[in-house]
């Protein structure tokens, strides 16, 4: 009897460490949210700036990127988005002709055109063929991007519409032509 009561605390310690540690490895998972709604982020798409413009501040160069954070039955086709899924957007300004990794900041002023600055908006049931979806622009937020390699991680807080949208993705990205 207490050799059997042995090996089930045995076997309980043993069920309890293995989960706790599956739990604590796991990575958080591509998606974003919006008006409560959870949306899986299939991919990333890029399109990059490769002209500068010069900056309102200092004269130095300034290149604007766009960053597509795709749902699934969505794709790109010849430089163009094409399908029906939901997208968050932004437009992260960059002082190279890439995306820098750093915190980037809204910027609602049109005339502003310096590096560290983010627009952006949402877009939830978008249709490629007629361009339908409803489209929510960002009024405030911040989009934090991180780079290892060739790994893009974007974590992005910001309000549309008066509804928070939260953005979690981490892979590569490609270009969108």
């Amino acid at each position: 009897m207490r050799k059997k009561l042995q090996s089930t605390l045995l076997l309980a310690v043993l069920t309890i460490t293995i989960f706790s540690c599956k739990k604590s490895d796991e990575k958080p998972s591509n998606h974003f949210t919006y008006d409560s709604k959870s949306y899986a982020i299939k991919s990333g798409i890029t399109d990059l700036d490769t002209e500068s413009t010069p900056s309102t501040a200092d004269n130095s160069p300034v290149y604007f990127h766009d960053l597509y954070l795709m749902t699934s039955g969505l794709t790109t086709s010849g430089g163009d988005v094409t399908g029906k899924g939901s997208v968050v957007s932004l437009t992260l300004s960059s002082a190279t002709s890439t995306i820098d990794a750093g915190t980037y900041i809204f910027n609602g002023d049109e005339d502003v055109e310096v590096a560290g600055k983010m627009k952006g908006l949402v877009l939830i049931n978008y249709n490629s063929s007629d361009n339908s979806g409803n489209r929510y622009e960002f009024t405030a937020g911040t989009a934090i991007v991180t780079k290892t390699g060739d790994v893009y991680t974007v974590d992005v807080t910001a309000t549309a519409n008066n509804s928070q949208v939260v953005a979690h993705f981490s892979g590569t990205v490609s270009p969108l032509n």
